[in-house]
């Protein structure tokens, strides 16, 4: 009867054993779930607040990963976009440059193809910049954080004491058979099988209380780390690529701006007539155009081929380039809306001034205090017709 009571708790012991092999085995967590009292109510706490810490850094570590992972694709995208871009843009940004140069006449598709041409140089700068910070402030740190030691030695020191918690649950197992035992049949030989289980208990007990305050230190410390840094981090990219949108929009923004000023500039601005377009008769009929008042005067040719009106009270001249500097005035026979600052507006009836004239239809005058550029044809002025010899009529 002794003899099958022995080897059915063999057997119960065996299966025990083996029941808890596959149970370490085919953990996922790496730290045991277990409910039951091993020790006292103090070791059960310390234990439920080691599952409790060591799942919190498993979770930190698996969003550690995922934030490397995104970083990695977004990273490994970005750099492929940024390869596709780059030589793409950079043969865009030669061509409008070199269109910039090549077509001077064409100013403001010219100017606005070299601007953009300048620009792109710089927002592939900051895409550069952008690439080099999601590597060096967001992989770098997470994965020295993953693949460090405290992480690693916080886990182990939790899953050493799992494994000492589990060993002093089958301990207390052991010691409850050898009491019963030893209740039944108190020979010498159950006696010191149970001394030496007991032994082994308390044994675990001080190793259990030394480790589980240790791992729980250790723990909590890389708990608060990993959240820290995992924030921080996290931070980092979002403002980072904040400002990578901001530069590019604010380089954008500022050729956009320079486009559009260039362009009003330019429109606003009377266009300039080479002189060599301009024929003999062409030139007589803009000094003829605009009227000197009846006073006493002469004409006379320079050298340099420029005409010049002289009065006794007044001068005004004519060059190829930059049309007759003269003054006269007359009324607005049609309104004209001013479209930039360079531009005077006028209503029919205003009385202007006219400073200059331009060859190219525009003039520039004075009305109601105000000084800009209109359309000639838009001022009444008296003219003369030619004499009969073609030559201008100047007394």
């Amino acid at each position: 009867m002794d003899a099958l009571r022995k080897q059915a708790s063999k057997l119960r012991d065996q299966v025990a054993k083996q029941q808890q092999a596959v149970i370490k085995q085919f953990s996922t967590s790496g730290y045991e779930h277990s409910d039951v009292m091993v020790i006292d109510e103090l070791e059960l706490q310390r234990h439920q607040q080691l599952e409790k810490l060591y799942r919190s850094t498993r979770s930190g570590k698996v969003t550690m990963h995922k934030l490397i992972t995104l970083s990695m694709i977004f990273r490994h995208l970005f750099s492929c976009a940024l390869f596709l871009l780059s030589k793409l843009g950079t043969k865009l940004s030669e061509d409008c440059c070199k269109y910039g140069v090549e077509n001077v006449s064409d100013e403001i598709l010219g100017k606005a193809a070299s601007i953009y041409g300048d620009a792109r140089k710089h927002v592939e700068k900051e895409q550069e910049d952008f690439t080099r910070l999601l590597f060096s402030q967001i992989l770098e740190p997470l994965r020295a954080m993953i693949n460090g030691a405290p992480l690693e030695d916080a886990r182990h020191l939790a899953q050493r004491y799992s494994r000492m918690r589990q060993e002093a649950e089958t301990q207390a197992a052991e010691v409850s058979r050898r009491q019963a035992r030893v209740r039944e049949a108190p020979i010498p030989e159950n006696v010191t099988k149970l001394h030496a289980a007991e032994a082994r208990m308390q044994e675990l007990k001080a190793n259990m209380a030394v480790l589980g305050k240790e791992a729980s230190a250790a723990l909590a410390a890389v708990e608060s780390q990993q959240q820290r840094l995992t924030f921080q981090r996290l931070v980092a990219m979002v403002e980072g690529e904040r400002t990578y949108h901001e530069r590019v929009a604010a380089i954008l923004h500022q050729i956009e701006a320079e486009m559009v000023s260039d362009k009003q500039r330019r429109e606003s601005a009377p266009p300039a007539v080479p002189s060599n377009l301009m024929s003999d008769k062409t030139k007589y009929f803009w000094l003829r155009s605009c009227e000197a008042p009846p006073q006493k005067r002469f004409f006379s040719v320079s050298p340099r081929g420029a005409a010049s009106v002289r009065f006794f009270n007044h001068d005004w001249y004519i060059t190829g380039m930059k049309g007759l500097q003269c003054s006269w005035d007359g009324p607005a026979m049609h309104g004209f809306e001013a479209s930039s600052d360079k531009e005077l507006s006028l209503a029919i009836g205003d009385y202007v001034v006219v400073r200059k004239v331009s060859p190219s239809g525009w003039s520039e005058g004075e009305c109601k205090g105000r000084n800009g550029w209109f359309p000639s044809a838009y001022v009444e002025r008296r003219q003369r017709l030619p004499n009969t010899n073609g030559t201008p009529d100047f007394y």
